[in-house]
């Protein structure tokens, strides 16, 4: 007895394709989760291309989140935290077309044992009543930028060519001693306040006169305190030596650096101020800050002082 091997063979093929087809089924509905990261990378030709401008015609909250698919915890997106969610896009090894932003705990980062829910991080310097105060395991990028641009609570900071996703009012309820979110044009975003007077928003005891009394929690205990005069117009330097032109502190030629003539801008390798060389975004220092000295000789001529 014969039979025709063809006619065995075209319904085997049909259940094989039929099965190899079911089994791709979870493979393909996974990918799906999320907007491929080829099709996040052709979208980037706005300024912010992810961030913000969702219309009934786009399809940009995929990008990040994930209806029913999403392989994090952390509001469906792919992280686990508000960190790793951006670092998908911005970290080390991210993609090619997002700014990359390196984050340490020389900076505004965490290091890895500052992660858990039950620590409270509040910010160096800020004054009381209520100093900014957010749980370590919530830390993220998310505290300073509004990741969805939103238009009513970003800010355009002098000198900046865009708004870089800053918050307006980054630490709600305060009252500031210099950052004025109702500076603010509502109509462009702009504001003629700089980085150091939003840098303030948080660090609020950091800023103004070596005179001027701040309240802060000491050890627990609110206590009166002075600093550096600090100020949003650079303190004036000498191009050849770098060091500040007069600091005799009385004399109203200089009200003081901005933030960043100490905690240095120009650290290479490093991402100010999401990370330094060194601690408190002091470009230089050791870790034990044993030579604190290193950033007060690179203003001040100590041959001179008297």
């Amino acid at each position: 007895m014969s039979f025709d091997m063809r006619i065995v063979s075209k319904p085997l093929f049909l259940v094989a394709a039929i099965l190899a087809l079911v089994l791709a089924i979870p493979s393909i509905a996974l990918a799906s989760g999320y907007n491929a990261t080829e099709t996040i990378v052709a979208t980037n030709t706005a300024v912010y291309p992810v961030h913000g401008g969702y219309t009934s015609t786009t399809n940009k909250c995929k990008n990040c989140h994930a209806v029913h698919l999403a392989t994090g915890t952390y509001v469906l997106t792919r992280g686990n935290s508000a960190a790793e969610a951006c670092d998908v896009c911005h970290g080390i090894g991210g993609l090619p077309a997002a700014p990359e932003v390196v984050m340490n705990s020389y900076g505004h980062g965490l290091d890895t044992t500052e992660t858990t829910n039950s620590i409270t991080l509040y910010a160096p310097d800020d004054t009381t009543p209520t100093p900014y105060s957010v749980s370590q395991g919530s830390w993220g990028c998310d505290k300073c930028h509004s990741v969805h641009a939103a238009v009513t609570l970003i800010v355009k900071l002098a000198g900046f060519s865009s708004t870089k996703l800053l918050k307006a009012d980054p630490n709600p309820g305060k009252s500031y001693y210099l950052w004025n979110p109702s500076l603010i044009d509502t109509s462009t975003r702009e504001t003629t306040q700089n980085l150091t007077a939003w840098c303030s928003a948080c660090h609020n005891a950091n800023i103004g006169g070596h005179k001027d009394p701040k309240t802060v929690s000491l050890n627990g205990v609110d206590t009166t305190v002075y600093g550096h005069d600090t100020s949003v117009t650079a303190a004036a330097t000498d191009a050849a030596t770098g060091y500040a032109l007069d600091v005799s502190p009385d004399n109203n030629i200089n009200s003081g650096p901005q933030c960043e003539q100490c905690h240095a801008l120009d650290d290479p390798g490093y991402s100010y101020p999401h990370s330094s060389s060194g601690p408190s975004l002091l470009k230089g220092v050791d870790s034990g800050k044993t030579n604190l000295d290193k950033v007060c000789v690179s203003c001040h001529n100590t041959s001179s002082l008297p």
